[in-house]
């Protein structure tokens, strides 16, 4: 997401090519959004067919809803951090640029 570039003896931190524009950013923001969403409903849809189906024992029903669910979880744990990362993206870029400069300064 980060790129490197030296501009007049200066290295800078800089988004990516693909992360310069701001709609790009917020396309990806919309897209972890919706993907969230997705796997939150299928991981409630499956819990609800896990507990409808708890009692026929032999049925594999239930071991596939429950894997479903696991995964639908961890799909959505993977597009939070995501989300995660792209909005603190700045903040990080600031923080990062203020201490290459802080380092310019001092030597």
């Amino acid at each position: 997401m980060f790129d490197f570039a030296e501009n007049d003896d200066k290295i800078k931190v800089q988004y990516r090519v693909p992360f310069m524009k701001a709609r790009n950013r917020f396309a990806c923001v919309i897209v972890c959004i919706m993907m969230m969403t997705l796997f939150i409903y299928t991981a409630t849809d499956k819990l609800e067919n896990i507990l409808l189906t708890l009692s026929n024992e032999n049925d594999i029903g239930p071991i596939l809803n429950s894997l479903y669910f696991i995964g639908s979880m961890l799909g959505s744990y993977i597009f939070a951090w995501q989300l995660y990362i792209l909005l603190s993206a700045s903040n990080r870029l600031r923080k990062a640029n203020d201490l290459l400069a802080k380092n310019d300064t001092d030597s």
